[in-house]
Parts: C-alpha cells; sequence; structure tokens
C-alpha cells in the first residue's frame, strides 16, 4: 500500500504536504508524527502524516469563530 511508505528527511515530508521544510518542522510542534532514525533524521509514515492533516483540519473547522454570510446569499441567487 502506497500510503504506508516512509518518508526521510523534514524536505521530503514537506514535499509530500507541498508545504516547506520549516512548515513541516512547526506541524511537529503541533502534533504531526514523526520518528527519528539510528542517524537522527526525521522519518514519517505517508498514512500517519494523512490522519494528522485531516484531524488538524477538522479541529480547525470546528473552531471556526466566523460567521459564514456567504451560502445565504448564495442560495437568494438560485
Amino acid at each position: 500500500m502506497e500510503t504506508d511508505q516512509w518518508l526521510t528527511g523534514w524536505r521530503e515530508i514537506g514535499k509530500y504536504l507541498v508545504k516547506s521544510s520549516r512548515t513541516v518542522q512547526r506541524w511537529a510542534c503541533i502534533g504531526l508524527p514523526f520518528l527519528r532514525d539510528p542517524g537522527g533524521r526525521p522519518i514519517a509514515k505517508k498514512s500517519q502524516i494523512d490522519e494528522f492533516i485531516l484531524e488538524m483540519n477538522q479541529r480547525n473547522y470546528d473552531i471556526k469563530n466566523w460567521q459564514d454570510k456567504g451560502i445565504g446569499k448564495a442560495e437568494e441567487g438560485i
């Protein structure tokens, strides 16, 4: 299964997420799952990263604190 592949290094993890290596390092501080290989490089499974991104997006959606006024206006035009 392709999602069970390991990614090695911040750059490779960032490429997978289409983010910079620095952004990926910041996300590691808020819970991005990764381990370190014996050489000290970060490694992560694609499936665990995918799960983290889904959870992060759900959390951001759940804490939405603005009122979405666009839906009502869009329905009026129908």
